[in-house]
């Protein structure tokens, strides 16, 4: 197989580039064909594409289409391409490729290929619906079947194949939304985005004490209430305390519940005084236990006494 397909790619490239070929692409008034105006590269590619489009392989034949269509700016050949997602199903792009070449003022169509290619883009448009897509947020990317469709609020109405497709709405800071729809079943009126978010409940004491998320003041001794999911940096304060801080993580759909009791600013301080007065005390009872109570020397320990006791040698 591989080697049939081999021997066909240069047979055709052999008679390429030496006689014109008959293609199924529509024709201009006047001697030049397609086959024959194309030089170099795009003409190479163009008969690729002619092999790979024969032998039913629609995606190689519109990629060197393409390629052809690229190096050349020859506007004849969107009709191959159009054909070519055609068959691929790919109706939308075949319809607006169908659309683009009978719109190319360059081409000089015979009354009956400008027919042929009507009616051809006429039954493609009616494998294709056109949707309206609405979303509850603005500045949402909207992707549809992997490919990004625009941000909204999409103004204009969206062409679409016929049939389900897997559509994806994201905005920072919000749930994804990841639906699976159809045109044929309803599209659905707004789709609705919903934030991100955790409840927080944190109590404070004092009362009066200050209470800031993320840098921003939420309250004074007691807040409650949904915050954007992730780390956030929690700070209590309050005059004459010591100041909580702490890293928190608030997860979706779950409650995260923070209770604090301040210490006093001046705790530190007492129980270092504390410290101090024990040391100094401790210090002045050695110095007069010294004082009271001098040292009396031992005399020395008398060999063989009870004190000592030799060891075998």
């Amino acid at each position: 197989m591989e080697l049939r397909f081999f021997l066909r790619i240069c047979t055709y490239l052999l008679i390429g580039f030496v006689t014109p070929t008959v293609t199924w692409a529509q024709s201009q008034k006047g001697p030049s064909s397609i086959a024959d105006s194309l030089k170099g590269e795009a003409r190479t590619a163009y008969r690729l594409g002619i092999v790979l489009y024969d032998d039913g392989d629609w995606s190689g034949a519109l990629d060197r289409f393409e390629t052809a269509h690229r190096l050349s700016g020859d506007a004849r050949l969107l009709w191959n391409i159009a054909v070519c997602e055609k068959n691929r199903r790919r109706y939308t792009q075949a319809l607006a490729f169908a659309d683009t070449y009978l719109a190319a003022k360059e081409i000089n169509l015979l009354p009956r290929e400008r027919r042929d290619a009507k009616a051809f883009r006429d039954t493609v448009e009616k494998l294709t619906r056109l949707v309206t897509l609405n979303v509850n947020e603005d500045g949402a990317l909207v992707t549809i079947d992997g490919e990004k469709v625009g941000t909204t609020p999409l103004t204009k109405e969206i062409r679409l194949n016929a049939g389900e497709h897997n559509v994806l709405v994201q905005k920072k800071s919000f749930i994804d939304q990841k639906l699976t729809l159809s045109t044929e079943t309803g599209w659905p009126t707004v789709i609705n985005l919903t934030r991100d978010v955790g409840r927080l409940m944190v109590k404070a004491t004092p009362r009066s004490a200050d209470i800031s998320l993320n840098g921003e003041h939420v309250g004074h001794g007691m807040f409650d209430g949904a915050r954007l999911t992730g780390p956030a940096s929690l700070r209590i304060s309050a005059a004459g305390m010591r100041t909580y801080q702490d890293e928190i993580l608030i997860t979706r759909g779950d409650t995260r519940t923070v209770e604090v009791t301040l210490e006093p600013a001046s705790s530190r301080r007492i129980w270092a005084w504390v410290g101090v007065g024990a040391l100094v005390l401790g210090a002045a009872a050695l110095t007069g236990y010294l004082v009271a109570n001098p040292t009396i020397e031992r005399p020395p320990i008398q060999e063989g006494s009870w004190d000592t006791v030799l060891l075998a040698r």
